[in-house]
């Protein structure tokens, strides 16, 4: 399993280092909401990072099936030549 660390960028770590730091600093207050607003520029941070990563992989995606449906075309074409031979 990967380092959590590796999964974000450094803005997002840094965030949850902050909500670490928070959260060992009010070890019962953290479940009352001491340190709900560091969580919530986490959770933000977060949700950016899926979006761009789910924009990233929307384009690849889009890459492959180009590829995919290029090759199909010149798969049908050399069929039909095949058959007209």
């Amino acid at each position: 399993m990967p380092n959590l660390e590796e999964c974000h960028t450094e803005e997002c770590n840094i965030l949850s280092r902050i909500v670490q730091k928070c959260h060992d600093q009010h070890p019962f207050g953290k479940f009352g909401g001491s340190c709900h607003a560091e969580e919530v520029r986490v959770q933000v941070c977060y949700k950016k990072e899926r979006i761009a990563r789910r924009a990233q992989h929307n384009q690849e995606a889009r890459i492959r099936a180009q590829k995919r449906d290029a090759a199909i075309k010149e798969f049908k074409k050399w069929k039909e030549n095949r058959d007209k031979s």
